[in-house]
């Protein structure tokens, strides 16, 4: 769960969402801080592809909102695309470590993303 300034946000429908939206080969939605409400998050999504996508991740991001938008369920805040396994790890039993993900990007809304990162990150331009 994922609390955020408007009430908790559960990740797996929002995941399931993700997935179906974007086609990716697998993803993984965590809390990361909010910048504007200093005890609460706001959820970010990691999403791999098997051989690329073709979209840019803002539109990727764009898509996704649109279809949490139809389910009811709450934006993501931003939206990362992993460019290998390592941008979204598992551990000994397949299961994606969360915890690393939240770790990894904390203040990822608090400033720029960085150009020579190995993944690409957008940021939703508004809540």
């Amino acid at each position: 769960m994922i609390r955020t300034a408007d009430g908790p946000v559960y990740s797996l429908p929002l995941e399931e969402t993700v997935l179906l939206a974007t086609q990716a080969l697998d993803t993984a939605v965590v809390g990361v801080a909010d910048p504007e409400h200093p005890q609460a998050s706001r959820p970010l999504a990691v999403v791999l592809f098997a051989d690329g996508d073709g979209r840019t991740p803002q539109e990727l991001l764009a898509t996704c909102n649109a279809a949490l938008d139809r389910a009811g369920l709450a934006p993501l805040a931003a939206l990362v695309v992993a460019a290998d396994r390592e941008g979204l790890p598992v551990g000994p039993t397949g299961k994606v470590l969360k915890r690393r993900l939240r770790e990894d990007h904390r203040d990822l809304l608090r400033g720029p993303v960085d150009p020579g990162s190995p993944t690409a990150a957008v940021q939703a331009a508004a809540r």
